[in-house]
């Protein structure tokens, strides 16, 4: 049943009528769902249950609901990515404690390049109790760099990286 699956849904703010629109395979999750910059286009990240791996990155289109996986990779834990402004590129990293990269994606091919190694803990903190550990990369308003956190240094920081493009 796809309303009992639905990690999101649609809603008509006019007739208060809500569907399921994000639904995925059994035996797998739809996680780190966002709304590309024009709204047309959810973006997610789809893992398989009890493993992780593999994973990979989706969209899937608010008109026609047609999904489409961008990136698949029986390697990587993916965990949170970002969009750039003409959804062109995605930045993701990886859910692995103390050696996690940083990959830059072509959202047209699907192929990756990793950007940078930023070896953040991955962990929340313990007294505070937020993701201060994770990266959670984005992409500046100019798309020229890439903006993630990293606690690498002991301090959870703001790093930015320049893309070579």
């Amino acid at each position: 049943n796809d309303a009992r699956r639905a990690r999101a849904w649609l809603l008509n703010a006019a007739t208060g009528r809500a569907e399921p629109f994000l639904v995925v395979p059994l035996g797998t999750s739809a996680t780190h769902e966002y709304w590309g910059p024009t709204g047309d286009r959810l973006y997610y990240h789809r893992k398989t249950r009890g493993t992780f791996t593999p994973a990979g990155i989706g969209v899937m289109d608010r008109h026609t609901r047609q999904h489409r996986m961008i990136y698949e990779s029986g390697q990587f834990r993916l965990g949170h990515s970002f969009v750039n402004r003409d959804e062109s590129l995605i930045v993701s990293d990886v859910q692995w404690p103390k050696e996690n990269p940083l990959i830059l994606i072509d959202v047209r091919t699907g192929k990756d390049e990793i950007l940078g190694w930023p070896n953040s803990s991955v962990r929340n903190a313990p007294i505070r109790n937020d993701q201060s550990g994770h990266v959670h990369p984005s992409f500046s308003p100019s798309g020229k760099y890439v903006l993630y956190t990293s606690d690498v240094s002991g301090v959870p920081q703001v790093y930015l990286l320049p893309l070579k493009r």
